[in-house]
């Protein structure tokens, strides 16, 4: 019966399996949307450094979240972890460059094809993350479906140059 109540407390409190409250870090890449959509850690949000505080107090307000901070060059990360730092977050770390942390063996992605910036295929690209252009079809005729819908016998709508 004794070992029961402990047990109980000890759940309780926090301590069980599962209790603990410990959080996963969050990995947020700090660079500028180009340099992201390019590659970054998989899973990793993207916040660029001149909105980090606005955009971390938004989806984290628990100010004891862990954050892994990481850019291109080191510059930008660290800015944006003294920011953090100075609005309160406690478990704030700079994991520097991303070249650094692809040579320790963390897996990156991207958005966009390096050599023709288009949309990769095989990925939903983030549209919040691409430019007008990047949604173009490479063809200049458009077809004009506000006023041409396409004939119901399969003719095409009129095309417009």
């Amino acid at each position: 019966m004794k070992s029961w109540i402990v047990a109980l407390l000890i759940g309780t409190c926090g301590f069980g399996p599962g209790l603990a409250g410990a959080k996963e870090s969050v990995w947020i890449d700090v660079a500028n949307a180009q340099d992201y959509s390019l590659e970054h850690l998989e899973g990793a949000l993207h916040i660029p450094y001149t909105h980090i505080a606005r955009g971390v107090s938004a989806r984290f307000p628990d100010k004891n979240t862990p954050l892994k901070l990481y850019d291109r060059n080191k510059t930008s990360a660290k800015r944006a972890t003294e920011a953090l730092q100075v609005l309160g977050y406690v478990d704030v770390k700079n994991k520097g460059a991303l070249d650094k942390l692809k040579e320790q063996g963390l897996v990156t992605s991207h958005l966009v094809d390096e050599l023709t910036l288009s949309p990769v295929a095989t990925q939903t690209p983030n549209l919040l993350r691409l430019k007008p252009n990047d949604l173009q079809p490479s063809s200049e005729k458009r077809v004009d479906y506000a006023n041409n819908f396409p004939n119901p016998n399969g003719a095409p709508a009129v095309e417009k140059d």
